[in-house]
């Protein structure tokens, strides 16, 4: 009888998404039975066959059991995300991407287009340079594209969706973001499970953050804060996820100086690098 695995997630998308193909590579390598918690198995049933997917919040803790949560160890300040499963599972780090089920029919438009995703959870993660998205979208609407916002709110925190946008927000299903990201001719979006997603699917990213250092998600068109400018406190401090505007910056220092100093034209340099 194989030893059987469990490896429980919390609802983190991004975290769920880079941990996956890892858990695939321990399973492959120990032979054993592997069943996953989480309430995202709908997204990798296809591409990840021989796992099994629960979202039964009482399965059983027998055999192996791995609790991937929020504040697992501070590894990941010092490391990428990915490397920290590899970490957990003890295998070699090499950078791969995921893989999401992806429909066969994708959305078909008349124009080409881009997704954004301009909100977070918190305003520490958010680009706040005042200009830095309109310019993006009026930018890409001069080229031709359509932008499709496709976060979950059109308001958050302080913050409000760019305009001249088509706007999908709101509580739409995954597998519903999917098809839109698929389509696109690429995704521009902060840290944030969203950009995982994008990565996973192989749709282009660019992701604008300066609250984490570059090494901390995966390899795409990074636009990272200033090198004079304070940035990458994730990686340095104790994130406080109940203060929706942390920021340790010294008060000699701006807040979210990390951001606020990255500049629209910036983004529009990885965007003509992907499309040229």
């Amino acid at each position: 009888m194989r030893r059987k695995v469990v490896v429980a997630f919390s609802d983190a998308l991004g975290d769920t998404i880079a941990w996956m193909p890892y858990i695939e590579q321990y399973r492959e390598t120990t032979g054993y039975d592997v069943t996953i918690h989480t309430k995202l198995g709908f997204l990798f049933t296809k591409s990840y066959p021989k796992l099994h997917f629960s979202d039964n919040v009482k399965v059983k803790k027998t055999g192996i059991y791995f609790n991937i949560g929020w504040g697992l160890d501070d590894r990941h300040k010092t490391m990428p995300l990915q490397e920290v499963a590899c970490k957990a599972f003890n295998i070699p780090y090499k950078e791969i991407r995921p893989k999401v089920d992806i429909p066969k029919k994708l959305r078909k438009r008349k124009k080409k287009y881009v997704c954004i995703a301009t909100h977070s959870t918190s305003q520490s993660k958010y680009w706040n340079n005042p200009n830095g998205w309109q310019t993006v979208v009026d930018y890409l609407n001069d080229k031709g594209y359509d932008v499709i916002d496709i976060d979950r709110y059109k308001d958050y925190l302080y913050n409000t969706i760019p305009k001249n946008v088509i706007d999908k927000t709101g509580d739409i299903k995954l597998k519903e973001r999917i098809k839109d990201i698929a389509g696109a001719e690429m995704f521009i979006g902060l840290g944030s499970g969203l950009s995982w997603l994008a990565w996973a699917i192989g749709t282009p990213v660019i992701m604008i953050s300066g609250f984490s250092a570059p090494y901390t998600e995966f390899d795409c068109h990074r636009i990272d804060a200033p090198k004079d400018k304070c940035k990458h406190c994730f990686n340095k401090f104790n994130f406080d996820k109940e203060d929706l505007v942390w920021c340790p910056s010294d008060k000699k220092k701006e807040l979210f100086e990390c951001t606020k100093y990255i500049q629209p034209e910036d983004v529009v340099k990885a965007i003509e690098d992907i499309t040229h």
